[in-house]
């Protein structure tokens, strides 16, 4: 499996012969019939001499790199002797870069189709290929950065801007006419003037009106893990930039694995670095794409880390999915603050945390106790009840905990949004999936409580016997073992049941829901009898 360069250490590639870059006002893929990659050692003679053509050279290896071409590459030669051939020909075509081969080895028929337009050896052959390619769209997309003083200034994605062109703005699509252009080669920004002169925010996208792009908040692509420091895991939010827009995105599906070297589509459950899948993804709001093999800019996208703006992947789009325009929020009549005010209490979701016999469990039955007794209306969600129902499909793993979360985040939204107090009593291991489930509730809605709990504390307690199981290796995947925990940054409380009693740890919660207002300072226990 491919293995590319950590993203940091990757090296600039070398360029033999490099064409002017075009002037503002041109989108990059104006001059992409004469830039190509080459992906090998010492290129051929015939190709060195080429005169015509801008050529850049990027090692088999370097699997960031290589995506990069899809931007700035008509097409990519492979020289199919050249270790990670095949990885890198996967990547080219999960990129929608044509890719060519010189030296077609006797392995390759062997190993089962690869994804390689045509084998060249002349110079010849080379150009009746480019010749033969179908041209490049040249469908107007801007992207805004701001408004400027003369007019809307932003970056061409694809096309060229046109006087008296009508254009549409997205995601509203309203219409306007471009009056004017203006190029500031120092910047490369554009500068565009429209009539009628409206207000256009930053990120907006402007096309063309007879040309638009899809608008969509779901859609199927391929994606390249490049990140070394773990997994791509379904479920989890990430974050995702695709031609200047930014969202926070989840990938909803790994649909397989992709074998580069026989094409076959493998089931996985995750991606590991330098892996390649074919995934559905879901945005929290529309985008503008189009599918990669447009080449149109709004095809690529980059997946970075929601905490700290790591990279750690590209994708590329195949096709927005339906589903996304064919299911709509339908208006109901009761909403959250009809439910509440009936129930005379404000809605609430304390999220438990903690390794398993940390005393999530004994705190949040004690808790839900308390709050019936003062007439509040709750409900627990308990890790291992919720596992016998919703769950039960659901093992251990880093990909099946992060659904386990999910699943029970929307659950909890539900109850709240019923007016009900939702305590969720989870050892919910990851940060990312709890920044999941918190970004789910209005502010103020959800408390984030840990109960901190040494490791030793746990297993002296170990209630269930799970740690002797786990150090005797009869439980895998076991949180504190040999799995990860990872302590929250900024809880909302942080109880130490090590300690102090599971009453006194309950008085402070009770302390921290009246101080917030979710029930009153007053309160006293209802009688409970017939």
């Amino acid at each position: 499996m491919l293995g590319p360069a950590r993203l940091s250490e990757t090296q600039e590639p070398s360029i033999w012969r490099q064409l002017p870059a075009p002037a503002a006002g041109f989108a990059p893929e104006q001059v992409m019939a004469v830039r190509l990659g080459w992906v090998g050692g010492e290129p051929p003679a015939w190709l060195a001499a080429m005169n015509d053509v801008s050529i850049v050279s990027i090692p088999a290896g370097d699997a960031k790199r290589l995506l990069g071409l899809s931007s700035t590459a008509r097409a990519v030669v492979l020289d199919c002797a050249v270790p990670s051939a095949f990885q890198a020909a996967a990547l080219l075509s999960a990129a929608h870069i044509p890719v060519l081969a010189i030296g077609e080895p006797p392995r390759l028929a062997a190993r089962g189709p690869a994804p390689i337009g045509r084998y060249v050896d002349n110079a010849r052959d080379l150009k009746d290929f480019l010749d033969a390619m179908p041209p490049l769209p040249a469908a107007f997309r801007f992207m805004s950065d701001g408004e400027a003083k003369e007019g809307i200034s932003g970056r061409v994605v694809s096309g060229r801007p046109q006087p008296d062109l009508r254009i549409a703005i997205l995601p509203e699509g309203t219409g306007a006419t471009i009056v004017s252009l203006k190029a500031d080669n120092e910047t490369g920004k554009t500068v565009l003037t429209i009539d009628p002169r409206l207000h256009v925010p930053p990120g907006s996208l402007l096309t063309e009106a007879d040309d638009r792009p899809e608008v969509t908040d779901q859609i199927a692509a391929h994606i390249v893990w490049l990140d070394s420091g773990g997994p791509m895991l379904p479920g989890r939010p990430y974050n995702l930039e695709l031609a200047g827009q930014k969202v926070i995105a989840t990938i909803t599906a790994l649909k397989y694995r992709l074998n580069p070297e026989t094409q076959e589509h493998i089931a996985a459950r995750s991606l590991a670095h330098g892996e390649i899948g074919f995934c559905n993804l879901s945005f929290e709001r529309p985008l503008a794409v189009e599918p990669a093999s447009r080449r149109t800019g709004l095809g690529s996208f980059a997946i970075s880390d929601v905490a700290s703006g790591r990279p750690l992947a590209r994708g590329f789009v195949e096709f927005g999915l339906r589903r996304a325009t064919n299911v709509h929020w339908q208006a109901l009549s009761i909403d959250r603050g009809a439910r509440a005010l009936l129930k005379g209490q404000r809605p609430c979701c304390l999220w438990f945390t903690g390794l398993s016999g940390s005393g999530k469990s004994t705190v949040a039955s004690l808790l839900e106790k308390r709050l019936h007794a003062l007439g509040r209306h709750t409900y627990v969600l308990d890790g291992d009840n919720v596992r016998h129902g919703l769950n039960r499909d659901l093992g251990f793993t880093d990909a099946d905990r992060v659904e386990n979360i999910r699943r029970v985040a929307e659950v909890a939204k539900l109850m709240a949004d019923a007016g009900l107090i939702v305590v969720v009593s989870f050892i919910s291991p990851f940060r990312a999936e709890r920044r999941l489930a918190r970004a789910l509730f209005k502010d103020g809605e959800f408390l984030e409580v840990f109960l901190d709990t040494p490791l030793e504390v746990c297993e002296a307690r170990d209630p269930k016997g799970l740690y002797k199981k786990a150090r005797a290796g009869l439980i895998k995947n076991f949180t504190g073992i040999d799995s990860a925990y990872e302590q929250p940054e900024a809880p909302d409380l942080r109880l130490q049941s090590g300690n102090e009693l599971a009453e006194i740890l309950v008085d402070k919660i009770i302390s921290t829901l009246r101080k917030r207002g979710v029930i009153a300072a007053t309160e006293k226990p209802h009688q409970i009898g017939c």
